[in-house]
C-alpha cells in the first residue's frame, strides 16, 4: 500500500526503527500517509481482493472457462452472500 512503512514482522530491530521513523514524520507527512492510506482501503476492500482472486483463478492456464471455486463456495452455504 502507498503510504505504508513497510517492515519485516519478525524483525524486531527493524520494527523498532520503522516506529521510531513515523514518530519523528512532521505532522504534514503522516496525514498525508494517513489519507493515503484510507484511500487505498476504501478502493481496494476485501470485495475488491476477492473479485480479483476469483478472476485470476478463472484464467489460470488450463481453464476451461468455469471458474471452480464458485461450486465449492455454493456447496459449502455460503451461496453469494456477503461474509464479513
Amino acid at each position: 500500500m502507498k503510504g505504508a512503512i513497510i517492515v519485516n514482522p519478525y524483525d524486531s530491530d527493524e520494527i523498532a526503527a520503522a516506529i521510531h521513523t513515523a514518530l519523528r514524520l512532521p505532522l504534514s507527512v503522516r496525514q498525508a500517509y494517513h489519507q493515503q492510506l484510507i484511500k487505498e482501503l476504501h478502493i481496494h476492500d476485501s470485495h475488491w481482493w476477492s473479485a480479483r482472486f476469483l478472476s485470476q483463478l478463472s484464467g489460470a492456464p488450463g481453464d476451461t472457462g468455469a471458474m471452480p471455486a464458485a461450486g465449492l463456495i455454493d456447496s459449502a452455504g455460503f451461496g453469494n452472500r456477503p461474509r464479513y
